[in-house]
């Protein structure tokens, strides 16, 4: 049946997809029901926590074929790919960088379409692009032999336009906003985010050679800056 689904924290489109049954996630994406949504975030790459997305009926696919025969049937099982770029202090790609990426099917999935571990090479522009099952949403890197702490969230970044998304780029930028905490009192939690949000931007601003500063974090012109640094 029909269902709208809100986007929760962590979530991707792809993963939402094939909880409901969808192999390509497209047939969700460009239902006419969510033409508001997709013109909002213009890509099915970056959806935000609170979106609601409208999931059509799954048509069911009904071949006829004659019996007391053997029939065979070949299906395309795609996988996704997940994109990371390594720079260093200067903000420079780091080219040529060994990269180890170990993502484990989601708890109770078995899903046997995610690849376990990949060792991959970064590019002229410091990036590499991860492919394993839509179901993932989380994995483990290691650079160099250096296990990053904590894991990267598969497809959780949010769009450029909301305040997390923002913190969030520059938190993989290395000025750190932490999120609200959700057992924090609501004023008292967007005080202190606001207020950690516009010191980082304003660092970031400084290290980029914007002075003075734009004090908005959600200007046009630091969205801009954060997107040429950042990537996405």
């Amino acid at each position: 049946m029909p269902a709208v689904h809100v986007v929760q924290v962590g979530e991707h489109l792809a993963a939402i997809a094939t909880s409901f049954g969808f192999e390509n996630f497209l047939h969700i994406w460009d239902d006419p029901n969510n033409a508001q949504l997709k013109a909002l975030r213009g890509t099915p790459a970056l959806l935000a926590p609170g979106d609601k997305l409208f999931i059509p009926d799954r048509v069911q696919v009904v071949f006829s074929r004659s019996t007391a025969s053997s029939h065979d049937f070949e299906a395309s099982l795609d996988r996704v790919g997940f994109h990371l770029r390594l720079l260093d202090l200067a903000f420079k790609p780091r080219q040529g960088v060994e990269v180890e990426i170990t993502v484990e099917a989601p708890f109770g999935t078995g899903d046997a379409a995610v690849l376990p571990t990949q060792k991959l090479t970064t590019d002229g522009d410091g990036k590499l692009t991860v492919r394993t099952a839509k179901s993932a949403t989380v994995a483990g890197v290691v650079v160099k032999g250096l296990q990053f702490a904590g894991e990267m969230k598969l497809g959780a970044l949010d769009p450029l336009d909301t305040p997390t998304g923002i913190a969030q780029r520059l938190t993989n930028l290395g000025y750190v906003v932490p999120l609200p905490e959700q057992d924090a009192k609501p004023e008292v939690a967007k005080e202190t985010f606001d207020y950690d949000l516009r010191s980082a931007a304003e660092e970031f601003q400084c290290d980029q050679g914007i002075n003075p500063p734009n004090p908005d974090p959600m200007s046009a012109a630091v969205k801009a800056k954060l997107k040429q640094v950042y990537g996405a």
